[in-house]
């Protein structure tokens, strides 16, 4: 098997006629064990991928109107679409992820690992620390400079989004149901929110 360094995994050993290995056995054991690690690593990444993608797809069925995307700005599909009530989601692959209520106000984000949950006035980012013995989730209120930096990168997101469907630079990969308009609408809801300096929407009742 080649390696992305040139080299070639051994699958068998060369032997002398004295019996002994044609290269030092530190010399094989160090090649064997590198070529294991990056068989294992790229079956690592493999599976991550794959897992991240069935996941986002799965939540995404939630939406009874959708659309999803190749884009030229991330190498992952843009999923986006509307709930039975009229709630806007956009998964930028895995991650980012905004979440909106129907009158086009921010409810959940996800970015960079953590969960953001709106307060009303701020976003709560909420980070689940697991020890041996318990789990606990750590919560910090965003300042208001911390919530102006947020903004400032998810109004970003939904600009690039739709530059590119403006110049048309998107691949529809798929879209339920078919012949609906919900590109249309996705566009302006996303511009309302842009235009409303990307609100917040009323605190989410605390889970028990």
């Amino acid at each position: 098997m080649a390696l992305e360094d040139g080299h070639s995994c051994p699958s068998r050993i060369k032997q002398t006629r004295t019996g002994k290995s044609a290269h030092p056995p530190d010399d094989i054991s160090v090649r064997l064990r590198v070529c294991k690690f990056k068989q294992s690593f790229i079956l690592f990444v493999m599976a991550r991928h794959e897992s991240d993608r069935e996941d986002l797809m799965q939540e995404a069925t939630g939406l009874a109107r959708r659309v999803e995307w190749q884009v030229p700005f991330i190498a992952d599909s843009v999923v986006a679409g509307f709930k039975k009530n009229g709630a806007c989601s956009v998964y930028f692959g895995a991650e980012p992820v905004l979440q909106f209520d129907p009158a086009g106000c921010l409810r959940r984000a996800f970015f960079e690992g953590f969960l953001f949950r709106t307060q009303g006035t701020t976003l709560a980012r909420l980070q689940r620390n697991r020890t041996a013995n318990e789990s606990q989730l750590v919560r910090h209120d965003l300042s208001d400079c911390e919530l102006a930096t947020f903004r400032v990168q998810a109004c970003s997101w939904l600009r690039q989004l739709l530059q590119a469907i403006d110049l048309g630079q998107v691949v529809r990969v798929r879209q339920v149901p078919e012949g609906d308009d919900v590109i249309l609408d996705l566009c302006a809801a996303l511009r309302t929110a842009l235009a409303d300096g990307l609100p917040l929407a009323a605190a989410l009742p605390a889970k028990r």
